[in-house]
């Protein structure tokens, strides 16, 4: 099955030189935001925008955080979750990186509960994403807008261009 089986918008084919050239952009945005000590990525999309904008910012310390937020059930388990922090799976302390120091970094702001749920987690931290379907709050950064109803195929993913179209 095509993964945009029931899918009438467009398709983007992101590449990795897309993903380059919005993680400098995403950099020069948020520097003036730090200093960062920390870079948390949203699993599985956001790893490896977070380990290219660690690179690029020259942060050391890189760690995952893994949310599947198709659906309002992660809002409901955050509200009701009496341990956050293995909710999260971070291996630090939450206080620590509820910072200002921190960077969460994701590939897209689309229905928006990934960054909403984190933010109500981690408000201190600073958030960034390389696209956005939807307007992003004033919390968030990001470089580039998609239209709402375009799939977007990273070059990390196992589908292609070809596979959707």
């Amino acid at each position: 099955m095509s993964p945009t089986h029931g899918h009438s918008g467009d398709v983007l084919a992101y590449s990795w030189a897309n993903m380059h050239a919005d993680c400098m952009s995403l950099a020069s945005a948020v520097k003036s935001l730090g200093p960062f000590s920390r870079v948390l990525g949203v699993s599985r999309g956001g790893a490896i925008p977070a380990v290219t904008l660690a690179h690029i910012l020259e942060i050391m310390t890189v760690r995952y955080v893994h949310l599947n937020t198709y659906d309002d059930s992660v809002t409901s388990r955050l509200q009701n979750a009496d341990d956050v922090e293995a909710f999260f799976a971070v291996s630090e302390p939450i206080p620590e990186w509820d910072s200002s120091e921190t960077l969460i970094v994701d590939d897209v702001y689309d229905t928006g509960l990934t960054m909403d749920a984190l933010h109500q987690v981690l408000p201190k931290a600073r958030k960034a994403v390389l696209l956005h379907k939807k307007k992003p709050p004033g919390w968030l950064s990001s470089v580039q807008e998609v239209p709402e109803k375009t799939w977007i195929i990273f070059p990390w993913e196992k589908y292609t261009i070809s596979d959707v179209i």
